[in-house]
């Protein structure tokens, strides 16, 4: 019989891996993190379970007061968004280009 406390098995590998195991799904789960430069964050879902981004950074949109649409006439995405322009006070200043897959889903977006 071993004579070790609670204190001492708490962090065995044992231990940790039955915390990080889904009865549900009968699986181990790790919980992935990120690191905003000065604390960890949960990376968030949405109710279906897609990737919740709150923030994507080198897209971040200057100022604008008008944002034109243009949309994808054939092909992959027919009928989707194809570019967003911002203007301010009439000039535009950054193009976003979405491009899709054969799912109609959004495959790569580009800020000039």
């Amino acid at each position: 019989m071993s004579n070790n406390t609670i204190g001492d098995t708490r962090l065995t590998e044992q231990v940790i891996q039955n915390r990080s195991y889904d009865d549900d799904f009968k699986i181990a789960v790790r919980e992935i993190v990120g690191y905003d430069g000065a604390a960890l964050q949960r990376i968030k879902t949405d109710t279906d379970g897609k990737l919740q981004v709150d923030a994507l950074t080198g897209f971040e949109i200057p100022p604008y007061d008008e944002m034109d649409l243009t949309y994808v006439a054939a092909g992959d995405g027919t009928g989707e968004i194809e570019t967003a322009i911002y203007s301010l006070s009439g000039t535009p200043h950054t193009t976003l280009t979405l491009s899709y897959n054969a799912a109609d889903e959004v495959s790569n977006i580009t800020k000039t």
